[in-house]
């Protein structure tokens, strides 16, 4: 069973692309003449700190019980998880059902205790890479903020060019609705038809997919 999972990467091009993390893994696959079915959450970031939004990596679980699954191969530990807990639960799940972990990038294996006991160093040390990350990160964007750079989403009503926000067409709307709501007569409901009577709406739609108007509604 092959997880591939792609994370997030705010500065750098993503040097674990689901690609190369599925080519890599089949490699293995073949070597050791293993069939292979291919599990990932490809498709956004998918973080490794939770189970939540990440169905392939669930389902995978779900089919450890089947008697002809052997190992489960990832690219590297921090694809299966990056959360010490929870990959220790998953730890014991692999050995309930004796089914190996196989890592292309750490080469380790799972069946000596001394495989076990250096997997468990090695997902302390990435969880401390990734506390690490999480402290640069953040004292990168408290600097770019305290240079006047914009960074996260862009509020409706604003675009952001070159680290600045701009007010595009939307922000006629945005005011409207402060000034309608400000005066207290007006609930979110009441500013929505208003703003509809007067032919305003908003734009709706995800990045790459297109936009369309729509009516404005008391969200």
């Amino acid at each position: 069973m092959i997880y591939v999972r792609r994370s997030m990467v705010r500065y750098d091009e993503d040097r674990a692309s689901p690609e190369r993390q599925l080519a890599n893994c089949v490699a293995v696959c073949q070597e050791k003449g293993w069939a292979y079915e291919v599990y990932e959450d490809a498709e956004g970031h998918r973080s490794g700190r939770s189970e939540k939004h990440r169905p392939g990596w669930r389902r995978l679980k779900a089919e450890l019980s089947r008697t002809q699954v052997v190992a489960v191969v990832v690219n590297s530990l921090d694809r299966a998880s990056r959360s010490p807990r929870d990959f220790f639960v998953f730890l014991d799940l692999l050995q309930t059902h004796s089914v190996e972990l196989v890592s292309v990038h750490e080469q380790f294996d799972t069946t000596t205790a001394i495989g076990k006991a250096f997997l468990a160093i090695l997902m302390v040390v990435a969880s401390l890479e990734s506390d690490l990350a999480s402290e640069r990160i953040s004292d990168s964007v408290q600097h770019r903020r305290q240079k006047g750079v914009h960074v996260g989403i862009a509020p409706f009503g604003y675009d952001r060019a070159k680290g600045r926000l701009v007010p595009n067409e939307d922000a006629r709307s945005v005011q409207l609705m402060a000034e309608l709501y400000a005066t207290g007569e007006y609930s979110y409901v009441e500013v929505a038809a208003e703003l509809n009577r007067g032919g305003i709406g908003s734009v709706i739609g995800t990045e790459g997919s297109g936009s369309r108007r729509c009516r404005c509604v008391a969200c």
